[in-house]
């Protein structure tokens, strides 16, 4: 187990509606937070630094990443997309290839 932080904070997008309008009060968001990652590089818990600390006492003197400035959103995808374009890229990337763009 590796522990990663602490952070300022950590927006976890847990819990959240799948679609529909979202609130920022929707959002959980986590000040001082860890991740937990387990031995096969996968996130195991996302919570309070002390928390994760406490319940894992063998990482205790373990060296941790000093990220107290950083807000993270663990395991978050921008999947968006811009619906009003109804063609293809297929010139566009046809010419990138050939150094014109």
């Amino acid at each position: 187990m590796k522990l990663i932080g602490p952070f300022k904070q950590i927006v976890t997008l847990a819990n959240l509606p799948l679609r529909g309008k979202l609130s920022d009060e929707q959002l959980e968001i986590i000040e001082n937070g860890g991740i937990l990652i387990n031995s096969d590089h996968k996130i195991e818990a996302v919570a309070s630094f002390e928390k994760l600390k406490s319940e894992n006492p063998e990482l205790i003197n373990s060296p941790t990443h000093q990220l107290t400035n950083s807000i993270v959103l663990p395991a978050f995808i921008d999947s968006h997309t811009h619906i009003c374009f109804a063609g293809n890229r297929a010139n566009d990337f046809a010419m990138r290839n050939a150094g014109k763009t």
